[in-house]
């Protein structure tokens, strides 16, 4: 990081905008091409649009956005790392040890619980809640009002990097709730206000209203009307 300069302890790049009203903790690194909305919380230790690492050894090469964007009201907590090219939406809360690869972009109003891991480029839309110890893979879809519990995995390369294969993530649809301890291999699609329960692997689409039980999840009954999000 060069030209930066030095103020409460927090480090600043190049081409940075800093809105109204930001709360800054303690050691905060800010890279360049960073843009932060206003009333924007940012907590001790965390880093903001970090470069992607590149090694030989990586089955796929990393490409950084050129521009990091923190929205309107949002909390990024304790030692999160967001990777350069990521867009977090207004009022959305990105909890203590999450990081977050670059181009993901993250809607309004969601909540990433702590240690949630996010993908380079997947796309999460409003009103999200991710819950502690996750993994989001990346090519990953998730539409608004899905809930996913804790140490929920998703996968996007059946070959796991021994071959070439096409990487798929995974499409959650509108309103769908994700039990904990969730697996999804590549690829699957689970539909509108779809239920998963918990410790199911997903080895295959799920269709809208149908609750999903068992390895692998089959379809049990249609999703009760107190179980579908508003």
């Amino acid at each position: 990081m060069e030209e930066c300069f030095k103020m409460n302890d927090c480090f600043i790049g190049k081409f940075v905008k800093i809105g109204r009203g930001i709360k800054m903790g303690h050691n905060v690194v800010i890279h360049d091409h960073v843009t932060i909305g206003k009333n924007v919380q940012i907590h001790d230790n965390a880093v903001i649009g970090q470069k992607p690492f590149s090694s030989k050894i990586l089955t796929r090469k990393s490409t950084a956005g050129a521009k990091t964007v923190i929205s309107d009201g949002s909390i990024i907590g304790a030692n999160v790392v967001l990777y350069a090219g990521c867009q977090i939406g207004k009022n959305t809360i990105i909890s203590d040890l999450a990081a977050i690869r670059e181009n993901c972009r993250i809607g309004n109003q969601c909540t990433i619980g702590t240690g949630v891991t996010i993908n380079l480029g997947a796309v999460i839309k409003n009103k999200v809640r991710i819950m502690n110890s996750s993994h989001i893979t990346s090519d990953t879809l998730i539409e608004d009002n899905v809930f996913i519990s804790v140490h929920v995995t998703s996968t996007n390369d059946n070959k796991m990097g021994r071959s070439k294969f096409k990487m798929k993530g995974v499409h959650i649809k509108k309103g769908a709730s994700i039990g904990a301890g969730v697996v999804f291999l590549p690829g699957v699609t689970v539909g509108r206000q779809a239920v998963v329960g918990a410790g199911a692997v997903v080895t295959h689409d799920i269709p809208d209203n149908k609750m999903v039980f068992g390895i692998p999840a089959r379809i049990v009954k249609d999703t009760p009307e107190d179980m579908k999000s508003k």
